[in-house]
């Protein structure tokens, strides 16, 4: 199981095709794009985002992890 710390996040809404995009900068790890994303997939992924300590795990699962 690989978990990395995202360091910083870019949210970005398109309000012409009505998609999203985030840009993760990780701890140990390039860049991560996450790209068209609809309405709903955008704003779950900003409330994980927003509450701190954010990981990704094997690449697609991103979490709050609260020790």
């Amino acid at each position: 199981m690989n978990e990395f710390r995202i360091g910083r996040y870019l949210l970005e809404w398109n309000i012409t095709t009505n998609s999203g995009k985030i840009i993760l900068e990780l701890f140990g790890r390039n860049t991560e794009f996450v790209e068209n994303l609809n309405f709903e997939k955008f704003m779950a992924l900003t409330k994980v985002l927003e509450k701190g300590n954010a990981w990704v795990r094997n690449g697609n699962i991103i979490f709050n992890k609260f020790v």
